[in-house]
């Protein structure tokens, strides 16, 4: 039961996140409003922290962690060492890793011992609900750049 949820979670926000960067150029995605993160780092992010809620709960990373790099938390990084990828090449990353994440979230909790499972299934919960603050910020962000809104 609690593995359809988090799947539709997570494919809630997938949707949302193409949604709202529909139209945004590279350059765009790479905007910071009064020291914000930009777009391109959330998405970043987002895919980081998919990676991270895994191993936390056991499970093999879908992405190395120097391949993100640049897209750890600010309080990790307060300088950027390396270089962001483009917006095209990190949604194509979610989407080729998208079903693998949520059939590694499934199969880890079937597989967990009753006295694991509530901790990971709240870790998961939380990285669920901070993937949809991130797709609210990408929101606002496209507004503040001037485009529409996409979400009413």
């Amino acid at each position: 039961m609690v593995e359809s949820v988090f799947r539709q979670q997570y494919e809630i926000n997938r949707r949302a996140l193409g949604i709202n960067l529909d139209g945004v150029s590279e350059n765009q995605a790479l905007f910071e409003l009064n020291g914000s993160a930009s777009m391109n780092w959330i998405v970043g992010h987002m895919l980081r922290s998919r990676s991270d809620t895994l191993e936390e709960a056991g499970a093999q990373r879908l992405h190395d962690q120097e391949e993100l790099l640049w897209y750890r938390p600010r309080h990790e990084a307060p300088e950027r060492q390396s270089t962001a990828l483009s917006l095209t090449t990190l949604l194509a990353m979610m989407d080729e890793t998208s079903e693998l994440f949520l059939q590694r979230i499934a199969t880890l909790l079937e597989s967990l011992p009753e006295d694991q499972r509530d901790a990971v299934v709240r870790r998961i919960a939380f990285r669920s609900f901070h993937e949809s603050y991130h797709c609210g910020q990408i929101a606002i962000l496209r507004r503040a750049l001037g485009m529409e809104g996409m979400i009413a």
